[in-house]
C-alpha cells in the first residue's frame, strides 16, 4: 500500500472513490454517451479514460451494484463525476443518481454511538451587530421593550 510505502499508517486515511458515474438505459447506450463525453472533457477515447479513472455506466440497479462493489472493496467516500455534456442531463443524472438504492452502497457498519443533546444557546443581546434593528440598544443608546428576535426565550422585557 502506498501509505507504509511513504511511512505512514494507513488505519488514520479514509478510502474514497472519484468516478464517472452514467445511468442510463443499457450500458451500450451509457457507453456511447460516456465516449462523446470523453472526448469533449479530454480529448480521450472512453477506453483511455477508463485506464485512468473508475467509470460506472448501465442502469440504476447494473450502478449501484458496481458502487456497491467498490465499497465492499473498502472505498467509504464516493464522488461522483456525472458523465453528462448538457445541464439538463447533469440534472436528470444526479435525480437518478440520488434514487439509487443506498442499502447496496452502504457497508455493514456497526451502528454509531447516539450525540448527546446540544446546549441551548444563550441569547447575549450585546453580542448582536444588529441589534439596533431588532429592538434593544440602538445606535443612540436607546432601548426597546424587545430584544433580540421572534422566537428566542426571554425577548420581552
Amino acid at each position: 500500500m502506498a501509505a507504509a510505502d511513504a511511512g505512514r499508517d494507513s488505519a488514520g486515511l479514509t478510502r474514497a472513490l472519484f468516478v464517472t458515474v452514467r445511468i442510463d438505459a443499457d450500458v451500450a447506450t451509457g457507453r456511447e454517451v460516456l465516449e462523446r463525453y470523453a472526448r469533449a472533457n479530454y480529448g480521450l477515447s472512453l477506453t483511455e479514460l477508463e485506464a485512468i479513472q473508475a467509470v460506472v455506466t448501465g442502469t440504476a440497479d447494473q450502478v449501484a451494484r458496481r458502487l456497491a462493489d467498490y465499497v465492499a472493496a473498502g472505498a467509504r467516500h464516493l464522488v461522483a463525476r456525472i458523465g453528462a455534456l448538457d445541464l439538463t442531463s447533469h440534472h436528470e443524472q444526479l435525480e437518478q443518481l440520488a434514487e439509487l438504492p443506498t442499502p447496496l452502497l452502504l457497508p455493514a457498519l456497526p451502528t454509531p454511538l447516539p450525540l448527546p443533546a446540544l446546549p441551548t444557546p444563550l441569547h447575549t443581546p450585546a453580542l448582536h451587530p444588529f441589534q439596533g434593528r431588532r429592538g434593544g440598544a440602538g445606535p443612540s443608546g436607546a432601548t426597546s421593550a424587545r430584544r433580540g428576535g421572534p422566537g428566542v426565550p426571554g425577548v420581552d422585557a
